[in-house]
């Protein structure tokens, strides 16, 4: 019995110390406005979920712009006592292509990035946007 408990007890603790690694790598952001615009000027609108992600579904194939601002993310932010104070990524995919990634400051808005949907049937371009925490030296989170 005493050596069963003292297995389980090294097992939580272990467990312990690397799901908190695991979970201060990335930590999603709900809320933030995310923006699918064709040059027309034609554009689709979302707010990011509660676990960071996002998506669209476009119509056609063709150019489009892809861009964020902080929307109700910031209030996110505001109350992540383990962010690092410098920016998120907002990261997403468009079929046929590699993922890309968007990195976003403080004190801006991401500037439109281009991206072009070849299928001429459209695609669903998905994404997530999410911040990195600030990891104690310990492997804990500030």
């Amino acid at each position: 019995m005493k050596r069963s408990f003292f297995a389980y007890l090294v097992f939580f603790v272990l467990s312990a110390c690397f799901a908190s690694d695991a979970l201060a790598a990335t930590n999603p952001i709900p809320g933030v406005d995310v923006v699918v615009r064709k040059p027309s000027g034609a554009s689709l609108t979302t707010k990011s979920a509660k676990d960071g992600s996002f998506a669209f579904t476009v119509k056609e194939a063709g150019d489009y712009t892809i861009s964020i601002s902080w929307g109700d993310g910031a209030a996110a932010l505001a109350t992540a006592r383990d962010w690092d104070r410098n920016s998120f990524t907002v990261t997403y995919t468009v079929p046929g292509t590699p993922p890309a990634t968007i990195k976003v400051t403080e004190n801006e808005s991401a500037r439109p990035v281009s991206f072009t949907v070849t299928s001429k049937t459209g695609a669903t371009i998905t994404g997530r946007i999410m911040y990195q925490a600030v990891a104690m030296p310990t492997g804990g989170v500030k």
